[in-house]
């Protein structure tokens, strides 16, 4: 920005805080991207992550790189601020759109797979297993990575077990159900109906 012409007369000390710019030059043929990174998630995106980027306005998909964090996680929001260099050859792109950006954070290979209402969350996050007697149990288990709609487990279930899914609130230990399959696809289920993990390929 440029706040004066040359031969202006500028009191001294005067602040810019409340000054008008005379001219403003941006360069938009390299765009900078920045995004908060909740807090749970900053160990695991440093300089260099890969990321892909959506811009809404246009419908443009690319693949992009983390090029430098601040490495400081806000007191107020508890996030901390990435950036990614966003070529923009063709000004395609104007700036301030609005664009989702996905990071790969963790890949487990061969790991059982839950929706994520099937988890009752707590100090100790459990499930509720079917017996072979239609018999409900309230098993701990161990929690590994989570997306917005499936809960990966890392211990405390064996795979082909039946998981409870939905209404687990109205549900006890020791009460017997008639579980049915609503929709194996999704690993879907009504309360008191059986779910099997799957194996994640």
């Amino acid at each position: 920005m440029r706040y004066a012409d040359t031969g202006s007369l500028i009191p001294s000390g005067t602040s810019e805080s409340n000054a008008q710019a005379v001219i403003r030059l941006a360069q938009s043929n390299l765009l900078r991207l920045r995004m908060p990174i909740p807090e749970q998630d900053v160990p695991l995106i440093s300089d260099g992550s890969a990321a892909t980027v959506h811009v809404q306005a246009t419908g443009q998909q690319f693949a992009a790189t983390v090029m430098r964090c601040t490495r400081d996680v806000s007191n107020s929001t508890r996030t901390m601020l990435c950036e990614v260099d966003v070529p923009n050859p063709t000004l395609s792109l104007t700036p301030g759109m609005y664009a989702d950006v996905s990071f790969r954070l963790r890949q487990k290979q061969a790991s059982l797979v839950l929706p994520t209402v099937a988890v009752i969350q707590g100090d100790q996050p459990a499930v509720f297993i079917v017996d072979p007697n239609n018999i409900l149990e309230r098993r701990p288990v161990v929690l590994g990575i989570t997306s917005a709609n499936q809960q990966s487990v890392t211990g405390g279930l064996q795979e082909g077990e039946r998981v409870v899914v939905g209404d687990l609130g109205s549900l006890q230990p020791g009460q017997k159900v008639q579980p049915q399959l609503a929709a194996q696809d999704l690993l879907t289920y009504h309360a008191g109906s059986e779910a099997k993990p799957k194996a994640n390929q």
